[in-house]
């Protein structure tokens, strides 16, 4: 006869998906949420003594593209904080210590998620995991999409450009020159990441200047 197949039952091996799974999402503080922007900032920031140097030695192509990289990090920078900020209000309306927003109220959680949290009535871990997820993939740096994020997390856009943009006077031009900003910033940062900074029609390179940068 050949070898007998053993037919006994073996008890499961446990935790072999361990190194499969992805870490928890961590929940952050206003203050560190914003502790970490400024860091961002001032990395950025810090960029100006290359772009000098490089300019003192005549490398102008060079001092420019380090300008290109500060606006495309700068982008980042401010999605990122978006994000952040994002997941944490987004949680803190579930658990009834932010107003909700009619975006809130609106946003759509799959039977999936749903399952989890009748599972986990204790936490609502369940809810950032999906928001992380679920603004991963996102954008909020063309106007519109900025704007409609912003609004979501129970702050007026207007306030916000206003409020930042508040050398421009009155609140018409503050909100008229916030969204140029935002607008030509994004258009920028596309150009730079996806076309070298070139022009479509005429493939040339465009021109920068620290001016860009310090808006």
């Amino acid at each position: 006869m050949g070898t007998s197949r053993d037919l006994r039952l073996h008890s499961r091996v446990e935790n072999t998906r361990e190194s499969n799974q992805l870490p928890p999402v961590f929940e952050f503080t206003l203050e560190q949420i914003k502790e970490r922007f400024s860091q961002n900032i001032v990395s950025i920031e810090t960029q100006f003594e290359t772009f000098n140097l490089l300019i003192e030695q005549h490398k102008i192509d060079a001092a420019k593209n380090i300008l290109r990289s500060q606006i495309v990090f700068l982008e980042s920078a401010l999605d990122f904080y978006i994000h952040e900020i994002s997941k944490i209000a987004m949680k803190n309306m579930l658990e009834g210590h932010w107003k909700k927003s009619d975006q809130y109220r609106n946003f759509k959680v799959p039977m999936s998620c749903l399952e989890k949290a009748l599972d986990d009535d204790e936490t609502s871990d369940w809810f950032l995991e999906h928001i992380n997820s679920a603004y991963s993939e996102s954008v909020f740096l063309g106007f519109e999409k900025f704007r409609d994020q912003i609004n979501t997390l129970g702050i007026a856009c207007s306030s916000v450009l206003e409020n930042a943009f508040s050398e421009q006077g009155h609140q018409e031009a503050c909100i008229r020159y916030g969204k140029k900003i935002i607008r030509d910033l994004y258009t920028r940062r596309n150009q730079i990441a996806h076309q070298s900074d070139r022009e479509h029609r005429t493939a040339e390179i465009a021109n920068i200047e620290e001016a860009d940068v310090r808006i």
